[in-house]
């Protein structure tokens, strides 16, 4: 119903608890406002430190809550902020200290759209090229992204931009 989101970054190179102190005392000088939990977080696969606040609730409307965590995970210190209706609370709270690696199970399910440059064969069409590199793009936007006539016949060793699905893998 579109009351609660969490929103993940990264936060930098810094330890949690940094990130964590300087939000603190920024809400406190700016805003006069106190958390409701302040706290360092340990999980097997990471360190942490988590704050959360309560906003007032508008006139006869419900509290809501903000949930912040940063969490130091391989070197990168990622932050995790989840905001919600009171009822989603405890959801969101969850949401947050759940935060994980990703399993090896994990990175085989994730997908992403690669542009590559492939080499055209004699006379071929874009449509052609297209179904034999796996390109993704429709003919059409393929020819757009690569400033080309849509119905134009290639010549051998032509480099055309085209995208094409793969494993995800950070780099």
């Amino acid at each position: 119903d579109e009351r609660a989101v969490v929103l993940i970054g990264v936060a930098g190179n810094e330890a949690p608890a940094t990130y964590a102190e300087r939000f603190v005392a920024r809400l406190k000088k700016e805003h006069e406002i106190k958390p409701q939990e302040s706290r360092a977080v340990d999980s097997p696969e990471w360190t942490g430190y988590y704050v959360s606040v309560e906003e007032e609730a508008p006139r006869g409307g419900e509290r809501s809550y903000l949930h912040y965590l940063w969490a130091r995970i391989g070197g990168v210190t990622y932050q995790l902020i989840g905001a919600g209706a009171d009822r989603y609370r405890k959801d969101l709270r969850n949401t947050a200290l759940s935060l994980r690696p990703l399993a090896e199970e994990d990175w085989k399910s994730i997908y992403a759209l690669r542009v590559r440059a492939v080499e055209a064969l004699e006379d071929e069409s874009l449509g052609q090229l297209g179904g034999r590199t796996g390109n993704r793009w429709t003919v059409v936007y393929t020819a757009l992204i690569n400033d080309l006539p849509v119905n134009r016949r290639l010549k051998a060793g032509t480099l055309v931009k085209i995208a094409r699905q793969e494993h995800y893998r950070p780099e």
